[in-house]
């Protein structure tokens, strides 16, 4: 259909003759995306959010564009304000990526870059790995939106993995909140749970990495949860 006769068709004196023409047929339902259709989509989206920090986070030309690790992670994290480089549609990027994986764990988003690495579209530097930079195939997703593979995202933690240090978390939560007259829920969810007994943290630095637990939780609770994380 050409221009024309698609304006024609939506203005209201063409509208009509279509309904009544169309009426007695029926729409076929449109089908919802496929899991795996999504995961790819997802995967897609956070790849080109890393890859687009790496580009212009750095005062660097984009071309040789690279990144300490450890910034790029606390940057995706929303734990350090943007400093964009390059032109104007990197800058964009920069700055719509700030902070996209706020709820995510530090490991998380470690594995994500890593990940990002073993597929090709980042390269680590020689100095003990502590910068990041892009590859052409990353530049090519970047600007064109090549595949991605699904399996860049890492499997978020499922209760059920680890039932013991699950239980002595549950039973620590539930003294804490008959304390304080609180829900359970109110001193840490249970994906938050999940998360600390999948993650296992042996100190309070690492217990504030894990999405959930604010300055005050740990200073109030931490020590009680790594107890519990702990015992045998």
């Amino acid at each position: 259909m050409d221009l024309l006769a698609f304006r024609l068709r939506g203005s209201p004196a063409a509208r009509e003759p279509v309904m009544n023409e169309k009426r007695s047929s029926r729409r076929a339902p449109s089908r919802a995306p496929s899991a795996s259709k999504l995961l790819s989509d997802c995967a897609a989206c956070a790849a080109r959010a890393v890859l687009g920090v790496v580009c212009g986070l750095e005062p660097t030309s984009p071309a040789a564009a690279s990144v300490p690790r450890r910034r790029l992670r606390n940057f995706l994290r929303g734990s350090e304000s943007p400093s964009p480089s390059g032109g104007e549609e990197i800058e964009g990027a920069v700055r719509g990526a700030f902070g996209i994986f706020w709820a995510a764990s530090a490991a998380w988003v470690d594995e994500i870059v890593d990940r990002l690495v073993e597929e090709g579209h980042l390269e680590v530097s020689p100095d003990a790995g502590t910068r990041v930079s892009i590859t052409a195939m990353g530049r090519e997703v970047l600007a064109r939106g090549g595949e991605v593979s699904p399996r860049i995202l890492p499997r978020r933690p499922q209760l059920g993995s680890h039932p013991q240090v699950e239980e002595r978390l549950r039973e620590i939560r539930r003294r804490i909140a008959r304390e304080s007259e609180r829900p359970a829920f109110g001193i840490f969810s249970n994906s938050t749970l999940a998360h600390i007994a999948e993650m296992e943290p042996r100190t309070l630095a690492q217990l504030a990495e894990i999405p959930g637990l604010g300055e005050a939780k740990i200073r109030k609770y931490g020590r009680r949860i790594l107890a519990a994380v702990r015992s045998s």
